[in-house]
């Protein structure tokens, strides 16, 4: 089976595809074979096992990806507010808003 990018898929999707794998090892097929059937690398099959082993089916569950919300901000919430008032107190003109950028800017930092 060719190998297709397992990220691009529903969180459903994905689910089913865990679910085949913990079916596979289930019926005693080598983690390689397993790979090699569902398209999935070796060390995903591993994983997703191993989440098998160490909480049974709620381990393969989809969870939520990437960086939890709010953070790597460089803004503090109160430095947002603030320039979020400045935008709307400050009606610029069409050659303005740079000059409200820098004000910003300086506000800020």
């Amino acid at each position: 089976m060719e190998r297709e990018d397992a990220r691009k898929l529903s969180p459903e999707a994905q689910h089913e595809r865990r679910r085949q794998v913990v079916r596979a090892y289930k019926r005693g097929v080598n983690r390689r074979q397993i790979a090699r059937d569902s398209g999935l690398s070796y060390s995903s099959v591993r994983m997703i096992v191993n989440r098998f082993k160490q909480d049974g089916l709620r381990g393969i569950e989809s969870g939520r990806r990437g960086r939890p919300a709010g953070s790597c901000r460089t803004l503090s919430s109160e430095q947002e507010e603030q320039i979020r008032r400045m935008i709307w107190t400050s009606a610029p003109s069409n050659s303005s808003w740079t000059s409200l950028c820098g004000r910003a800017q300086q506000a800020c930092f």
